[in-house]
Formats: C-alpha cells, structure tokens, sequence
C-alpha cells in the first residue's frame, strides 16, 4: 500500500497490478487451504482468508483512489 506509481509509460499500473496479483494468489491459497482441511478444522482458516480478502480490498479501493500523475506533474482524471 501507499506505492508510488510513478511515471506513467505503457505499464503505470504494473507494480500495483503485480501487488494486487500477489495478495489475489495469498487468498487463493488461504481459500483451497480451508477446502482441504477437516470440517473441525474450518473456522480458523476461514476466518484467516476473510482477513486476506479485506485487506486485499482495501489495499485496490485506497490504492485506486489516488490521484495519478502524468510524466508533466499534472493529474490524469481517473473513470474506473
């Protein structure tokens, strides 16, 4: 989080798409952990991916508010 972005060329999303890639894979993990634990054992890996599913979303929605900078200092107006 707090990454700064940079420059913009072809790829001024790249190192935040890479980030929000690895935090993606870390809930993938979490989630096929709980599928192949014992029923008993659920709730601890539950609650751990819900963790990583939160903080992923928060990571996009803070990350995606902030105002982008083109290569001149001025703001690029953002429509996602």
């Amino acid at each position: 989080m707090g990454q700064d972005l940079g420059k913009l060329n072809g790829n001024g999303y790249k190192g935040l798409m890479n980030s929000i890639k690895i935090e993606m894979n870390k809930c993938d993990i979490l989630a096929s952990r709980y599928y192949r634990l014992d029923s008993g054992s659920r709730e601890r890996a539950a609650r751990d991916w819900l963790e990583q599913v939160k903080k992923t979303a928060k990571m996009i929605n803070t990350e995606f508010k902030k105002p982008i900078m083109n290569e001149k200092g001025g703001k690029f107006s953002q429509s996602f």
